[in-house]
């Protein structure tokens, strides 16, 4: 075979040094966008509501003008790492609200209807942080959560909170979601009622987050703090937490058996879902 010419052994390395310098531009630029597209997934993360300034579909939005300060001084609920909840009053409807400053907030809420999980008015977006306004529940400008309870109920009165959250908390994995974050500070007590709250952490049950902690939480299963992730047992094992926490304070046997089931360390939904089914059964 005859020998390739000087210029086309140049032309045919110029050609391939050509290809090397394209193919590392489409992986720059490639890089580049998915940065782009995760900075931009963390920002909507962060602030989902933001998609909805201007636009018409959506959530409800409230004018902060509507929000007024209940006293001279703000009346916080609650804080934490999360944003503030502070009780003010909405002027249209001349009702109290809860505004929930949100500095990460999930939008599975706004999909839940149920009458132990308080209803969504609407979205606060005029000013910075976007606050998530919500009904009040509690007495006398006050919200009391089971860990705080102090009033004398009976055990009638528990057996109802206890059944309530257990039907909130099967209404949520009903729609496709896990709550992710249940504990007694996450549970209200109304007017001899139970209201699950704080859905920062609730995710698709398709799609559940995995985590390994380096510290221990009474309220996690123990194979979501081992890293695997969330699931329904899981959440049926926060709520076996509650109940026991409930059943050994007032001392109502029946409900600890419930509870006992619920905090099943086998980790199967079978298992503890007996905990759920035997509590709508009492």
């Amino acid at each position: 075979m005859p020998r390739r010419s000087r210029e086309s052994t140049i032309e045919e390395k110029r050609r391939m040094r050509n290809q090397r310098r394209k193919r590392k531009r489409l992986s720059r630029t490639a890089r580049e966008k998915e940065n782009r597209e995760m900075r931009t997934r963390k920002e909507r993360d962060a602030y989902p509501w933001r998609k909805y300034r201007n636009t018409k579909s959506g959530p409800p939005s409230c004018k902060f003008a509507t929000l007024q300060p209940i006293s001279e001084k703000e009346l916080i609920l609650g804080q934490g790492s999360y944003g503030r909840c502070i009780l003010k009053s909405f002027k249209r409807l001349n009702v109290l609200v809860v505004e929930k400053q949100c500095l990460m907030q999930s939008t599975k809420e706004m999909t839940l209807t149920h009458k132990n999980i308080p209803a969504i008015i609407g979205i606060q977006l005029e000013r910075e942080p976007i606050s998530l306004v919500k009904e009040f529940q509690g007495e006398e400008n006050t919200s009391t959560t089971v860990k705080k309870v102090n009033s004398s109920l009976t055990s009638k009165d528990w057996l109802i909170i206890c059944h309530d959250i257990t039907d909130a908390l099967a209404h949520i994995h009903s729609k496709g979601f896990l709550h992710c974050g249940l504990k007694s500070n996450n549970v209200l007590v109304t007017d001899k009622h139970g209201q699950i709250i704080d859905f920062r952490k609730a995710c698709d049950s398709s799609f559940p987050p995995a985590k390994k902690y380096t510290f221990h939480y009474r309220h996690i299963a123990a194979e979501v703090l081992n890293g695997t992730h969330c699931s329904k047992a899981s959440d049926v094992y926060s709520l076996g937490q509650i109940l026991h926490e409930v059943a050994t304070k007032q001392e109502i046997p029946m409900l600890l058996v419930n509870a006992q089931k619920c905090l099943d360390h086998k980790g199967t939904n079978n298992n503890r879902t007996n905990g759920i089914t035997g509590l709508f059964n009492m």
